[in-house]
């Protein structure tokens, strides 16, 4: 099974390492703005991320679920979500990386928080801290 949001995330970590991005609080907003535009994230540029509708229509398949909630949270009605499928799946695909981006970003956001109180933490504990060496 195809998982969108294990596929964004892996894109999204790739795109901050390539870019050495911190991604923070402070700027989660902006690298979002950022990520939704960026087509190998998402594809919402050329409207595209697989440029092949039968890869899309492949990747879409095995997410019923996740269409049908995505259907609910932006507003479209089934007929049209439809619609789109079978006519236009490349932007259906495009539409569902979209949606999972915003968990994403939250969820490596979170994730990081955690880390830096971590290692501020195990800093904070060490009994090197306060101390010289030498």
């Amino acid at each position: 099974m195809y998982s969108y949001y294990e596929n964004v995330r892996d894109s999204v970590i790739d795109f901050l390492i390539e870019e050495e991005i911190e991604l923070t609080r402070d700027n989660c907003e902006e690298i979002y703005d950022r990520l939704f535009c960026e087509d190998k994230i998402t594809g919402n540029v050329s409207g595209s991320y697989t440029f092949s509708s039968a890869a899309a229509r492949q990747y879409l398949s095995s997410n019923t679920s996740l269409i049908l909630e995505m259907t609910d949270e932006f507003g479209y009605s089934a007929s049209e979500i439809g619609y789109k499928y079978l006519v236009e799946p490349e932007i259906v695909d495009v539409m569902l990386r979209c949606y999972v981006l915003g968990r994403v970003v939250d969820e490596l956001v979170n994730e990081n928080e955690e880390s830096r109180a971590m290692r501020k933490q195990l800093t904070n504990n060490s009994p090197l801290v306060g101390k010289e060496v030498g």
